[in-house]
């Protein structure tokens, strides 16, 4: 096996670190003027609306947990409630018509 000279040159650009001329170097030195913004439209846009999709989604919670009766989502599945869903609904049920006797509700 000989190969001399350009068996070493093939050793030689298998991914070793080699030193950048000048030249190299000052290609990356040059960037153009905001090329790294902080937020660009786009960013802006998205981080937006996913701002305003929390905002909703916190909203959406907090109203289907004041209106929603116990028995509501299994029903909603096709399903027959649970025992304990059935006993929080008679809960609630018994705790709304105690406060409208007393005219609070």
């Amino acid at each position: 096996m000989s190969g001399g000279k350009a068996h070493a040159e093939a050793h030689a650009q298998d991914g070793d670190q080699k030193h950048a001329s000048p030249r190299e170097l000052s290609q990356y030195e040059i960037g153009k003027q905001d090329a790294h913004i902080k937020l660009d439209k786009a960013e802006r846009i998205e981080r937006v609306n996913k701002i305003a999709a929390e905002e909703a989604k916190k909203r959406s919670q907090k109203e289907f947990e004041e209106h929603a009766r116990p028995t509501q989502i299994a029903e909603a599945h096709g399903n027959k409630p649970s025992r304990g869903a059935k006993i929080d609904q008679e809960i609630e049920d018994e705790e709304r018509a105690q406060l409208e006797r007393q005219g609070k509700a």
